[in-house]
């Protein structure tokens, strides 16, 4: 194909449906043989010179967007039959307009720069959404709720008790199974749902686990299950196994006897180290809630942990003394008992052991 004969291809793209061509075309109806023409291989429809010119044609500068422009038509045009012509013209102008003169630092042609940032010397625009990391708030998907954060040592903590599902009275029993927000059961202390609120909520051990079983970390090297169990806690979060509360433990601890105090082990139990309680225990006296019964023996809050005494639920249904000790869940079952952690407003240190798993106790959750 001659330059001239390309040129002429290229002023049909240019002047649309206004060219004397086209409009003998539409008259006769062949427009979508031409089109086709224009774009299929010669081996296919048979024309001999066909595949050459179109290699001819493709070196043009402007040839891409006739073809797109023609692309578009024929679509258009197999759905919506004689309108066809009309997006052919809409397309072809589109793409016929003079050279895009927009640069990286005009903007005002961007609709918002929420979270995104210009880059006119890379000639890049970047995402500049900050990461989230432990110590900002996380906010549950599932219902909204927001939760302070704190990291010790290399855990990623809840630095508050997890507050999820919906209010059953403490004469019930809860369920296993987790579906939804509305389908989850929680105790609040005496069945009020605004102690939730502020000491998060109460769970039998296997509404706690959501079903799940039992698991445990191998050791020091590995205190996390190889699967963690996320139970109640949100996605990308787990209920933490016994031997990741025993590396709470030892990494809050600063006596010379830490490793002794807090073995990896499923035997040792009863009230451990000096003065590892207090680290993680608020420091509020009861007056206003959350809070801890004075005298708060030894509470610094020196961690971050921010554990506050939420009491308990009994198996006969009734609270037990809110503001005088917590106990806290951990994914490992002991027959029909599970491992926890019991702090108390008169205690330094930590006390570790099983109860019943139909108890109501509260739950942190651990980032996986």
């Amino acid at each position: 194909m001659e330059k001239k004969e390309a040129e002429e291809y290229l002023q049909i793209y240019r002047d649309g449906v206004s060219h004397p061509v086209i409009r003998r075309i539409k008259t006769s109806n062949h427009f979508m043989k031409w089109a086709i023409k224009l774009m299929v291989p010669d081996f296919l429809i048979g024309h001999p010179n066909l595949w050459d010119n179109l290699k001819t044609l493709r070196k043009h500068p402007r040839f891409k967007p006739l073809r797109m422009a023609l692309m578009a038509w024929l679509i258009f045009t197999l759905t919506l039959g004689s309108a066809g012509i009309y997006s052919l013209n809409q397309a072809v102008r589109i793409l016929a307009v003079s050279p895009v003169t927009d640069t990286f630092t005009d903007t005002t042609k961007i609709a918002t720069s929420t979270q995104i940032t210009v880059d006119p010397v890379a000639g890049q625009v970047k995402l500049s959404v900050a990461l989230w990391a432990c110590g900002d708030v996380l906010t549950d998907s599932r219902d909204s709720k927001s939760y302070a954060t704190v990291l010790i040592g290399t855990q990623c903590w809840m630095a508050e008790n997890i507050n999820y599902g919906s209010l059953t009275v403490g004469a019930n029993n809860q369920g296993s199974d987790c579906p939804s927000v509305a389908e989850t059961e929680k105790y609040c202390y005496s069945d009020i749902e605004g102690n939730c609120t502020t000491d998060g909520a109460l769970y039998q051990w296997a509404q706690a686990m959501c079903g799940a079983a039992s698991c445990n970390g191998t050791g020091e090297s590995q205190p996390a299950c190889t699967t963690p169990v996320q139970g109640i806690c949100p996605s990308g979060w787990h209920i933490p196994s016994h031997y990741e509360y025993t590396a709470l433990e030892r990494e809050v601890c600063d006596s010379v006897t830490c490793a002794t105090d807090f073995p990896y082990d499923e035997s040792t139990t009863g009230w451990r180290g000096t003065d590892e309680g207090g680290q993680v225990k608020g420091t509020t006296i009861c007056g206003t809630y959350p809070c801890w019964n004075s005298p708060n023996t030894d509470a610094t809050n020196s961690s971050g942990f921010t554990a506050w005494g939420a009491g308990s639920r009994g198996t006969d249904g009734s609270f037990y003394p809110r503001g005088s000790y917590t106990i806290l869940w951990s994914s490992l079952e002991s027959g029909t008992s599970a491992w926890t952690r019991y702090l108390h407003y008169s205690y330094a240190g930590v006390s570790r052991g099983t109860y019943d798993q139909a108890v109501g106790f509260s739950v942190r959750c651990l980032r996986d």
